[in-house]
């Protein structure tokens, strides 16, 4: 189990990333990935393209958002260590509303001096995945 310092430092990398996302900042968002990392699930960007398919996601989120990651787990995973969470996407431009639930899996690793993300898996909730359906139909 990482120990206290190595939790608080993973949940500012978080809570960094979260804000580059909020900001849609790709290259500030990138800089807390490993050189191979990528997201995986309900949203995607591989390693050999990240950047670009991460602006693709960023594109396609109108609007300000704010990205709220809580309840985060950590489970000791060898040389890397998994946080389970929450995310809660809010409105922050029209009205303040919930828009998007989804259950995030992070593994991370430490790699030059700070916490880095190898792998990031989104999996919206079904009430997410509905209204999204709803929104193109």
């Amino acid at each position: 189990m990482p120990d206290m310092a190595a939790k608080l430092e993973i949940l500012e990398t978080l809570a960094r990333t979260n804000r580059a996302a909020d900001e849609k900042n790709v290259s500030e968002t990138a800089k807390y990935y490993t050189d191979d990392g990528f997201i995986e699930g309900d949203m995607q960007a591989s390693a050999g393209s990240f950047e670009s398919e991460l602006k693709q996601i960023y594109d396609n989120e109108p609007g300000l958002k704010r990205h709220v990651g809580t309840n985060h787990i950590f489970t000791d995973n060898g040389d890397t260590v998994l946080v389970n969470s929450l995310l809660t996407v809010l409105d922050g431009e029209e009205q303040p509303s919930v828009v998007a639930t989804a259950d995030i899996e992070d593994e991370l690793t430490h790699s030059d001096g700070m916490w880095k993300i190898v792998r990031h898996r989104v999996e919206m909730d079904p009430a997410t995945k509905k209204m999204m359906a709803e929104q193109q139909g």
